[in-house]
Order: structure tokens, then C-alpha cells, then sequence
């Protein structure tokens, strides 16, 4: 039998900064829970008990310590930090997506002008919030990004695309930091 040996998505060593903004790889559980359209009152309950959290509503997150509970998309949602009990495996598809998603927050003052250099998404601070997540276009990769603090968003990308937005990221960092430099 062969030997499978794990290894990780991107070898650069993080936390990295740059300017005012760093980068740091995240390390956590991550699981999708299908539904349709419509959220069955029971799994909204299971929900509540087993991660501590409310279902989010459409383009929200929650988090509480190293638990959140994301919207994903319009029939998933995200949860991490947390492995799923049976119970709610008995209510929904619960899914295992640990291994297919690269994770990293970005934190610092300039973070929504790097973000506004890779994604069309309106980065200004009145347009998205703290507690909002989007699924958007990373340069030209799918990602999910979401604000989890004033100066903090967590991007995730699937795994085989983390080396390209590493460098896309790190990009846009020098540009930023290259251009207050200048100013």
C-alpha cells in the first residue's frame, strides 16, 4: 500500500506583511451543509445547538471564538471550526470540504485597497460590512470572501488555485504599499 503524505497548498512562510497588511494561512474544519430553498425549522434548530450559532442569513457570517456558521451559496452553507455532529448529518448533506478550500485572513488598515486591486466586489466599508460574506471573482478565480473584522477579511479559494492567489495577493500588497510610500 502506498503512503499518501500530506502536503501544504503553498510553500511560503506565513504570517507575511507587507505594508500595513498581512497575510496569515488558516488552519481549520470545514464542512458545507446542502439544503433547499427553503430551511427546514428543525435544522435550523440542530443548527443552533450544535455550533452555538444562528443560520446565517443570505451573504452573512458568524462567528463565535474559532466557530463560524457562513452563507455559501444559495443552497449551501459554510460551517468551520467545528466538526458537525450525526445529528446534523441525520437532517442535511453534510459534506467534508477541508481539503478543498485554502484559507488565509488578511488584516491591516490598507486591507480594502488591497482587496479593491483583485475582486470587482465595492470594497468601501459602508457597501461591505463586518459580519458580510460574498462569493466573487479573486483576479479570475472563484473565492469566497468575507469581513470578520474592521480591518480583518478571510478569503478562501479552492486549493489547487492557492499558489496563483498567493501571488496575486502579494501583488497587490506591494502595490499598495508601494503607492503610500509614494503619496
Amino acid at each position: 500500500m502506498v503512503d499518501l503524505i500530506a502536503m501544504k497548498a503553498v510553500e511560503k512562510c506565513f504570517p507575511l506583511k507587507i505594508g500595513t497588511v498581512s497575510v496569515k494561512e488558516v488552519q481549520t474544519s470545514l464542512f458545507t451543509v446542502g439544503v433547499h430553498k427553503k430551511i427546514p425549522k428543525k435544522l435550523a434548530n440542530t443548527m443552533k445547538s450544535v455550533t452555538g450559532l444562528d443560520w446565517p442569513s443570505v451573504r452573512q457570517i458568524k462567528s463565535k471564538g474559532s466557530i463560524s456558521v457562513m452563507w455559501f451559496d444559495h443552497t449551501h452553507v459554510a460551517i468551520m471550526g467545528i466538526t458537525p455532529t450525526p445529528m446534523l448529518e441525520g437532517i442535511a448533506a453534510v459534506t467534508n470540504v477541508s481539503d478543498a478550500w485554502y484559507i488565509v485572513d488578511l488584516d491591516g488598515i490598507d486591507v480594502r485597497k488591497v482587496l479593491s486591486r483583485v475582486t470587482p466586489i465595492d470594497m468601501r466599508e459602508n457597501q461591505f460590512q463586518i459580519g458580510m460574506t460574498e462569493r466573487a471573482d479573486l483576479m479570475h478565480m472563484q473565492a469566497s470572501i468575507s469581513c470578520t473584522a474592521e480591518h480583518r477579511f478571510r478569503i478562501m479559494v479552492f486549493r489547487s488555485m492557492a499558489q496563483t492567489f498567493v501571488h496575486e495577493i502579494l501583488v497587490a500588497m506591494e502595490s499598495v504599499a508601494a503607492r503610500a510610500e509614494k503619496v
